[in-house]
């Protein structure tokens, strides 16, 4: 009798050790489906080292952070837009690579915005109420960033613009934007065609705000540098042909065309005119940088020759001198890019600096990484050498830059050339 009881007792222990063994097994394999869900398997899981410091939780417990991209992908700015989405692209997908930031890795929220300025505002909105997303990048064409800017000044959330207008920025809180001020793009310009005794400047503008940007600040500037701006024509973004306009322009015996559009389809039209009326290879184009890509070159092969445009050293990067400032972070991009993208324009160097910028911003954050930390953060960015120059922010200038970043390239039987 006893030694049944014993018998029945040692089997009823092994029966309950192997009922709680099957149920250890199963919490496990949940676990580890968990995390292999496609929401956890976007992006590259970080390593354990790659942890913050200062916690002491694994690098796989932290969520990611959060990042809007809203650009044009389609639309009448989709070749920029596209070009600018891969290098920002390339440079997050480098960061997660390598651990992501702190531990913690980056998800980006893209929406394309059609090159619609309601598309725009449209997506801007439904990032902002995702509290998730600490951060908007994109824009690729001053009317649409600045379509959304108002809705993003009144939500609190920082914005880093790929458009190029002053006014995306001025007296803006959470606003920021990559491109140089007009000023520095206009006075680079300028200052070559100073050294060529030029004199006079007559002016084709894209009819936005953009377009009046420009030709405003080469007027203000051109003084400076001995130059007088004899007229400002416009076009407008759909127009095909601008002959009325450069006529009206070479006419009044000027020494070059000043042109400032926002896309390379407008630049065409115009480098397409000056060609057909005779014009191209007497006289220069400066070009603002809507003319530094392939597409502009691809739409008008013989106009294109000659055009003169102020652009990022990413454009001629192995032209560069090695001593220059620039020359490993630019080279070390290019490396980057090229690996996925033969498509060479200075658009996909907004989009590493957008990076950049943010990334220093997210680091710096630590643990706290907020919206408002990071608006902050970009706000005091010091030092931070990019594909543009070295950006120094401050409560005054949410851009950063001056002239010191930027060259003039010529374009040369379709080869950009620095000049």
């Amino acid at each position: 009798m006893t030694r049944q009881l014993t018998k029945m007792l040692a089997f009823t222990v092994a029966l309950m050790l192997f009922v709680v063994g099957c149920g250890s097994s199963n919490n496990a394999s949940s676990g580890s489906n968990a995390d292999s869900s496609p929401a956890a398997s976007a992006s590259p899981s970080p390593s354990a080292s790659s942890a913050a410091p200062s916690s002491s939780a694994p690098a796989e417990s932290k969520p990611p952070i959060k990042i809007g991209v809203i650009i044009s992908t389609t639309g009448a700015s989709a070749s920029i837009g596209t070009a600018e989405l891969n290098g920002f692209q390339v440079m997050v997908d480098a960061t997660n690579a390598s651990g992501g930031i702190n531990g913690r890795q980056i998800e980006l929220v893209i929406a394309d915005d059609q090159t619609k300025e309601a598309k725009a505002l449209s997506e801007v909105k439904r990032m902002i109420e995702d509290k998730d997303i600490m951060a908007i990048v994109g824009g690729a064409s001053s009317p649409i960033s600045l379509a959304m800017v108002p809705a993003i000044e009144e939500a609190g959330i920082s914005y880093i613009s790929f458009g190029g207008s002053s006014s995306i920025i001025a007296d803006k809180k959470w606003a920021f934007k990559i491109p140089p001020q007009e000023r520095f793009l206009v006075r680079t310009l300028l200052s070559d065609a100073q050294k060529k005794g030029i004199k006079k400047i007559g002016i084709i503008r894209v009819n936005n705000d953009y377009g009046k940007s420009g030709a405003d600040t080469f007027v203000k500037e051109a003084p400076d540098f001995g130059i007088e701006i004899t007229a400002v024509e416009q076009i407008n973004p759909d127009d095909k042909d601008a002959k009325v306009q450069i006529s009206k322009i070479m006419g009044a015996g000027v020494d070059a065309l000043g042109l400032w559009t926002s896309t390379p389809s407008e630049s065409a039209v115009v480098a397409k005119g000056f060609y057909e009326l005779g014009y191209a290879g007497k006289y220069p184009i400066y070009s603002g940088p809507a003319v530094s890509s392939s597409e502009f070159v691809k739409l008008e092969p013989n106009g294109s020759t000659g055009v003169i445009f102020p652009t990022y050293k990413f454009v001629v990067a192995e032209q560069l001198p090695q001593d220059d400032p620039q020359y490993e972070v630019v080279n070390e991009f290019l490396k980057l890019y090229s690996e996925k993208y033969t498509e060479r324009s200075q658009f996909p160097a907004n989009g590493a600096d957008a990076w950049n910028l943010l990334k220093d911003a997210i680091t710096r954050a630590g643990d706290n990484v907020t919206r408002q930390t990071i608006r902050d953060n970009l706000e005091s960015a010091s030092g931070v050498v990019g594909q543009l120059g070295t950006y120094n922010m401050s409560p005054t200038d949410h851009n950063g830059l001056d002239e010191s970043g930027f060259v003039n390239v010529r374009i040369d039987n379709g080869q950009f050339v620095l000049n």
